[in-house]
């Protein structure tokens, strides 16, 4: 188009010049001619060019959206492919039958302080055919129990909503001395020795006995009376879960979660009432733990469904995936830290030991797989706990990942995307080495024994 607008701009200055020459243009009005005639060539020019540009950018932008559009239509189509491939694997439970319970002797010492029940099997037949509840992927006893909890955390929740939403400054000025001394000790909850972490046990169990404590020159009662003590309760079980989506989940090391989980085993170990608070609090901040796959309910909005999934607002937004994900994996690893570790009391059995663990594991395995997240946990469970639940199921462990591997893996990679495959590679690798040493490795900064007496 340009080379036409050239041809017919240089045709008419010709034109031009040869009226000039003939005489029939003065020279003045000639040249203010072929002045006039190159503004607006100029302009013309510039014209062209910019809707040359603007055309080629539109092209672009057309071509760009085609690609996405194809492209997504690709990976749909693989995922439909994946899922179809993952029906047609075989549904019947991972493992058929039930591994003994472990005898006294197949125990560390440690661990015949805790009585340990029976391991369920994987695919019991209750579960097996109870694992999909509303649309939600859950076991049926799984289930049962994040009722009983979580009714039990509402009921106390409702109970002190009066005390926690009172704008009176005297009651203000209790809640803030009761929430001080009862996050302060979690807060500085530190591996730097076994009397740091006892000293912490007991500082905790003596504010929920409901005993007078003393903070600077202030001295507090958390029991006054049963609104007060239940606030510190229900302060000190959601605190812990906020240690394990924070300290845990961006520790760079294991070393965090041992200490903070032996210090909650033990205040479990005295008060019944805070182990079953803290559980409800870290089945609602990461279902993983119970474990349950949410499903979105009917009218649910986008946002409520995430932060229901366990998603925390970042700023003015919900946070990324990556970040939501390292939450969950420390959620997982403060869980799993729990359930191997010794009772942190020598005198009084462990409150949730590894029979609930071997329970998760099961359980976990019997659920349809979800991309990203099941592998995620699993890989931070087996690191944890993987080595006490070694010593104490020995062979019958060893069977459960070895089936894990051939049956459960390949369900996880059909639903998978390839792009999204890293989680799987670790958790694949981390258990063909087990398979190859026949051995799990000790996680770095286990708390190998009784820390309180």
């Amino acid at each position: 188009m340009i080379d036409k607008q050239s041809k017919a701009m240089s045709a008419l200055k010709s034109a031009v010049g040869q009226l000039y020459k003939e005489g029939r243009l003065n020279p003045l009005t000639a040249t203010k001619f072929e002045q006039e005639c190159g503004s607006v060539y100029g302009h013309v020019i510039g014209a062209v060019k910019q809707l040359n540009t603007a055309i080629k950018r539109v092209n672009e932008e057309q071509a760009a959206k085609i690609l996405a559009q194809e492209e997504a239509k690709k990976k749909e189509e693989e995922r439909g492919k994946k899922e179809e491939a993952a029906k047609q694997l075989p549904q019947e439970p991972v493992v058929a039958q039930q591994p003994p319970p472990p005898s006294v002797t197949e125990q560390q010492p440690l661990q015949q302080q805790q009585p340990l029940q029976p391991p369920p099997s994987v695919g019991s037949n209750s579960d097996q055919q109870n694992s999909i509840i509303n649309g939600n992927i859950i076991s049926s006893s799984a289930f049962t129990e994040y009722q009983k909890l979580d009714k039990q955390l509402k009921e106390l929740e409702q109970g002190i909503h009066k005390f926690v939403v009172d704008k009176n400054p005297d009651c203000a000025k209790m809640r803030s001395a009761l929430k001080l001394i009862t996050v302060t000790p979690i807060n500085s909850i530190s591996a730097s020795s076994n009397e740091h972490m006892a000293s912490k046990v007991k500082e905790l169990v003596h504010i929920l006995d409901g005993k007078e404590t003393t903070r600077g020159q202030k001295r507090i009662n958390p029991g006054i009376n049963n609104l007060t003590l239940n606030y510190c309760f229900n302060v000190a079980a959601s605190k812990c879960v906020d240690q394990a989506c924070e300290q845990v989940a961006f520790s760079d090391n294991l070393v965090p979660a041992f200490s903070i989980a032996a210090v909650i085993t033990g205040i479990w170990q005295r008060h019944p009432l805070f182990g079953d608070l803290f559980l409800a609090h870290l089945y609602k901040r990461c279902p993983y733990t119970v474990p349950a796959y949410w499903n979105k309910k009917s009218g649910e909005s986008n946002e409520d469904f995430l932060r229901r999934l366990g998603y925390s607002n970042d700023g003015d937004k919900l946070e990324e995936t990556d970040k939501y994900l390292l939450k969950m994996e420390g959620c997982i690893k403060l869980y799993a830290a729990i359930i191997q570790g010794p009772p942190t009391f020598s005198n009084v059995p462990h409150p949730h030991g590894l029979s609930h663990g071997w329970m998760w594991l099961t359980r976990i395995l019997n659920l349809e797989p979800v991309p990203d997240i099941t592998a995620t946990a699993l890989e931070a469970f087996l690191k944890v706990a993987g080595s006490a639940m070694l010593r104490v199921y020995k062979s019958q462990f060893l069977k459960l990942l070895e089936l894990l591997y051939s049956k459960f893996l390949p369900k996880l990679e059909a639903v998978t995307l390839e792009s999204n495959l890293g989680p799987i590679t670790r958790l694949k690798l981390y258990l063909e080495k087990i398979q190859k040493t026949r051995s799990v490795p000790e996680p770095e900064g286990r708390v190998p024994q009784s820390i309180c007496s």
